[in-house]
């Protein structure tokens, strides 16, 4: 479970099905989302998509890069910001 806590309350994200361990990451499974507020609680789900769950974030990817080049933009990650990033989740599992 993933929780974001704010000041008017949290942001809960579970995957559906805990069970299977390659499916426990959000962005790699079906997921349901909890908000949690003073006014109540309220389920949220994702957008639906007729793509399969693990194809979802490279097309998402692509888009953005195929946005930047024909507008001329540069909001898809860079190979750097994708080593930089590998090396954070590098440090999280080592412990350091």
């Amino acid at each position: 479970m993933i929780v974001l806590q704010g000041l008017d309350g949290r942001l809960e994200l579970r995957t559906k099905d805990p069970g299977i361990p390659s499916l426990r990451q959000p962005q790699m499974a079906p997921f349901r989302g909890t908000l949690v507020t003073a006014g109540g609680t309220r389920e949220l789900a994702p957008p639906a998509s007729e793509l399969p769950v693990a194809a979802r974030n490279p097309a998402a990817l692509y888009r953005q890069v195929a946005d930047d080049l024909a507008n001329g933009t540069s909001t898809a990650p860079t190979f750097e910001e994708a080593v930089a990033q590998h090396r954070r989740l590098d440090q999280f599992r080592s412990g350091s």
